[in-house]
């Protein structure tokens, strides 16, 4: 709980933006994204067990704005410009390293305004 809120705190989402979640696991730290800023979250996984926890778990908070999908972070088809923000659980950011990607290939999907893979506060 004191990392998710941390990283919440850090990320500096804004009210509306649209946040990409790389490795959202079960999903907790996309519905709170979504909640604490009324963001539209999509969270990606390669776990379809997670999809569906995180599915589940938004629902259960009435999270219309939390979306979950099964996708590979490092090779995940969405287009440029597609989210205002980026956030990533510590094992989805171990992988990308391990997996020779770095972060800033997800540079191309946030908004050119950013300019950043994730906003700094």
């Amino acid at each position: 709980e004191t990392l998710t809120r941390c990283m919440r705190d850090r990320a500096a989402v804004g009210v509306g933006d649209r946040v990409l979640d790389v490795g959202c696991g079960t999903g907790r730290q996309s519905c709170d994204l979504a909640a604490a800023f009324d963001a539209s979250v999509l969270g990606i996984t390669t776990s379809s067990s997670g999809v569906t926890a995180a599915t589940a778990l938004a629902a259960a908070r009435g999270l219309s704005g939390a979306i979950f999908e099964q996708r590979d972070g490092t090779a995940n088809g969405l287009g440029d410009g597609s989210f205002d923000a980026l956030a990533g659980s510590l094992n989805g950011m171990f992988d990308f390293t391990t997996h020779g990607r770095e972060l800033s290939d997800h540079r191309l999907m946030l908004d050119p305004a950013t300019g950043e893979p994730a906003r700094r506060p």
